[in-house]
């Protein structure tokens, strides 16, 4: 109550004003929306169960995937932007504004995705059946050449004894074979 009153009495350049009621309702009236939002953010930030999951950790995922993507355009999440120089009613409409271009986007790409693969059941089986056996198996080979590239040379490489031997000695062994001569130099 006295932070009202010298709240009011600094507003109005008043020093004689000493009324309380005027004053607290002044005070409640300016106070109000911050007040409110607070509460809304706080509530929707600490809810139970499932519902506190999709509504605590799916936005926090959101912001933070869209904040690093498009950060002039996104703010961070409810959390780090209320440590900011913003009033609460400031993040609340901020936060409200980015989950709606936060759907905008998610419907944006699911409804690009929805179109591409819909033109690719159209259109694949049409060039399926237009092309003949060779030309399918010849693509098909070309496919498995170019997803392998470092499996052909273990494929064509020779499988002598020696070369498995050679493989499976242990790092601090010899380099030369003096241990099958017996040890005599050369």
């Amino acid at each position: 109550l006295k932070d009202a009153l010298f709240r009011r009495r600094r507003e109005n350049d008043d020093d004689d004003d000493d009324d309380g009621e005027a004053a607290l309702k002044d005070f409640s009236a300016k106070r109000r929306p911050e007040a409110k939002a607070l509460v809304q953010i706080s509530r929707g930030l600490d809810r139970p169960g499932v519902v506190g999951f999709v509504t605590f950790v799916v936005p926090l995922l959101l912001d933070l995937v869209f904040h690093r993507a498009l950060p002039s355009v996104f703010a961070t999440n409810s959390i780090a932007f209320m440590q900011q120089d913003v009033t609460f009613v400031q993040v609340q409409r901020r936060k409200r504004r980015d989950r709606l271009l936060q759907l905008a986007a998610i419907s944006a790409a699911a409804f690009v995705a929805s179109c591409a693969a819909g033109a690719a059941v159209r259109i694949v089986p049409k060039l399926l059946a237009v092309m003949d056996r060779t030309v399918l198996l010849s693509c098909a080979a070309a496919l498995a050449v170019a997803a392998a590239p470092s499996s052909l040379p273990r494929l064509f490489a020779t499988r002598s004894p020696a070369d498995i031997i050679a493989r499976m000695k242990p790092k601090g062994a010899p380099k030369n074979n003096d241990s099958l001569r017996g040890g005599v130099p050369r």
